[in-house]
This record gives structure tokens, C-alpha cells and sequence, in this order.
């Protein structure tokens, strides 16, 4: 087995086990794999847009979530 697939594997897991766990963190865990994912140029900048999308409004989630319980 190719030990780079087995570390992107590895990272994988881990990013996947990270979202579950707690989405903001996970999300934020993503944005900093990515360059290790090979992810560079124009991909990175939109990713990271994204991503950064999604952070935004998983924190706005939780802030009405805790208001109304």
C-alpha cells in the first residue's frame, strides 16, 4: 500500500471523526488539511471561501439553538 494513501486515509478519518464531534472545530480542522491534501491555487482560495461559509453559519446555528432550547 502507497503510505501516502494510507497517511490521506489516516487524515481523512480523523477529519471525518472531527466533524462529528464538534462541527466548528472540525470544519476548522479541514480549512488546515487542505494544503496538506495537496489542495493549492484557485481550489484552496474557493475551498476555504466555502468552508469558511459553513463555519459562519454553523456558529449562527448554535446561537439561536441555545437561545431557544
Amino acid at each position: 500500500m502507497d503510505s501516502g494513501a494510507s497517511v490521506e486515509q489516516n487524515l481523512g478519518a480523523r477529519l471525518v471523526e472531527a466533524l462529528h464531534h464538534d462541527p466548528v472545530a472540525g470544519w476548522e480542522a479541514v480549512l488546515q488539511a487542505l494544503p496538506a491534501l495537496g489542495i493549492t491555487g484557485d481550489d484552496l482560495r474557493m475551498l476555504t471561501r466555502e468552508i469558511s461559509d459553513l463555519i459562519r453559519l454553523r456558529r449562527a446555528w448554535q446561537r439561536r439553538s441555545a437561545k431557544h432550547p
